[in-house]
């Protein structure tokens, strides 16, 4: 009795992977370009499995397993596994996300920036007088030696209008890499949400040539980053 016991305990794996077969295909997008870091599970077996860089996949399943296929950016779909056939080739719809311009605490971009440029329009419109401007052989202006005597005082113009303008340029960046947008996107939330904007803070060179959907791609290729590296 023992001895037919052990045995139907060793058989139980065997028995279990009856009918059991490798899953394989390609997760692609709607323009056949492959996917990488899909989350690949079935539902039945709870097994979960990830599509490597060429979009690749295979995972156990079983015919009648529901296969589900979720990632960041694309709408979740799933297949049936079919009796028989162990190659299926995914292919994943783009999920439709708007990027609308954001208010956040009734603050407005472009009127801000207008706003910004009136209040410090002597430090933008500044520049350096020309040497003919400043010294002249046959006579002496008193106005272009007062410009002469004022370079000092212009360099620190000068500097504080850097600043000006890379103050500009973080708030156009903030403006439009905002938490709401990043948190639409990736669901992160509170100081994860903060550290995470932190950590993949896209520059002003970026953001001012940039697409609603390049940002998008920035916004994804970093959260699949912020994922290989926090699991």
């Amino acid at each position: 009795m023992k001895k037919l016991l052990l045995t139907l305990i060793c058989l139980l794996p065997a028995m279990s992977s009856i009918g059991q077969h490798l899953l394989k295909g390609i997760v692609r997008g709607e323009d056949s370009i492959p996917i990488t870091s899909v989350s690949i599970t079935n539902k039945t077996s709870g097994v979960i499995t990830t599509s490597d860089t060429s979009g690749r996949y295979s995972i156990p399943a079983r015919t009648g397993d529901t296969i589900f296929f979720r990632t960041l950016g694309y709408l979740q779909s799933a297949y049936v596994m079919a009796a028989g056939k162990t190659i299926h080739n995914h292919i994943m719809v783009r999920q439709s996300i708007q990027l609308q311009a954001v208010r956040i605490a009734g603050s407005n971009y472009k009127r801000d920036s207008i706003r910004f440029h009136e209040e410090y329009e002597k430090s933008f419109g500044f520049r350096r007088p020309k040497w003919y401007e400043v010294y002249k052989i046959t006579a002496v202006d008193i106005h272009q030696l007062y410009k002469a005597l004022s370079i000092k005082k212009n360099n620190k113009k000068s500097k504080f209008k850097k600043q000006l303008i890379n103050y500009e340029h973080d708030e156009f960046v903030n403006y439009k890499y905002s938490r709401e947008i990043v948190n639409k996107l990736t669901n992160l939330n509170g100081d994860t949400l903060s550290l995470f904007m932190e950590q993949y803070h896209p520059t002003y060179d970026f953001m001012k040539d940039a697409t609603d959907y390049d940002l998008y791609e920035f916004i994804k290729k970093s959260y699949n980053d912020y994922l290989s590296k926090n699991k």
